[in-house]
């Protein structure tokens, strides 16, 4: 064969582009199909196709890339706060400081200081006794007056008093969830 003639019979000569002109299934812009060739002749081998890894980070698309076109993205990547599912477990951003991981309407960007807690947000009431940072401004139970903690019923909960009145912890939790529920709502209007 020579240059100037298509050796192959894919209608094609190497002076026209194509790159192996002994195989009739290779020739400049042809559709690249998976097969280890470079069917297109544009130098790369089996590119664009979902058993590839398009982006070199180690997997392709049949092996879970939700992002072939990006090297950062991939299963098991760490997931960054920046509005993409690095990880490709089909969420965004979980587990880090953009995500409100306790519902509470707030994420530690927020100034949420226990995003695990959905009873402390910057907008949240103290709850006395409950020995939890509530409403965020780095103090527990401020304004509570004295706060006793003790189990002076030996029944394993902690019965909380202040200056004026004893609160079992069971009717402090529940009291908890009442003023969070109440912010929530609040909030939401």
């Amino acid at each position: 064969g020579t240059e100037c003639y298509d050796d192959d019979g894919d209608g094609m000569t190497e002076e026209e582009g194509d790159c192996n002109d002994g195989d009739p299934d290779v020739y400049l812009d042809n559709d690249e199909v998976m097969d280890g060739f470079d069917n297109d002749c544009d130098g790369e081998i089996d590119e664009g196709l979902e058993g590839t890894d398009d982006d070199g980070d180690g997997w392709s698309e049949n092996e879970g890339d939700c992002n072939d076109d990006d090297a950062e993205v991939s299963p098991g990547a760490d997931e960054l706060s920046d509005g993409i599912d690095n990880d490709c477990d089909g969420e965004v951003d979980e587990g880090t400081d953009a995500v409100d991981d306790d519902g509470d309407g707030f994420t530690e960007l927020q100034n949420d200081c226990d995003d695990a807690d959905p009873f402390a947000s910057p907008e949240m009431e103290e709850l006395c006794g409950d020995m939890t940072d509530n409403d965020c401004d780095g103090a527990v139970d401020e304004d509570c007056g004295d706060v006793e903690l003790d189990d002076d019923d030996d029944d394993n909960t902690c019965n909380c008093r202040t200056e004026t009145s004893v609160v079992e912890s069971g009717k402090s939790v529940a009291l908890a969830l009442l003023l969070g529920s109440l912010a929530l709502i609040r909030r939401r209007r």
